[in-house]
């Protein structure tokens, strides 16, 4: 699990890129590290219900949304949602409010 100075982010592989410069930016900012697992949304939701851990999830599409959801893994009320250039939504969810709650930084709207 990640710790007060980290912040373990599940995102869609097709994130990299633009996730790559947030987080660079992110923790020049801040005194916390990112440390990002990439892969298809649906899988990375099926290690999160399995006892995987992170504290964020960023889906390209809103299945692996809606199966955390009828778990009780994640707050759909504490979800932010993004449209890039490439027309897919992206939809962003605590996994463990807590954990981004420590955090203390702003909330970021853009990717």
């Amino acid at each position: 699990r990640s710790t007060d100075r980290e912040i373990l982010v599940f995102a869609a592989a097709s994130l990299a890129d633009a996730l790559r410069e947030t987080e660079s930016a992110f923790e020049a900012d801040s005194d916390v590290e990112v440390v990002t697992s990439y892969g298809a949304s649906q899988m990375l939701a099926q290690q999160i219900a399995s006892g995987a851990p992170s504290d964020i999830i960023i889906t390209a599409g809103k299945f692996p949304i809606e199966f955390l959801t009828t778990r009780g893994l994640i707050e759909p009320e504490n979800s932010q949602r993004y449209r890039l250039p490439d027309s897919v939504s992206y939809y962003a969810y605590p996994v463990r409010p807590t954990t981004i709650k420590a955090v203390g930084s702003p909330p970021i709207t853009n990717i």
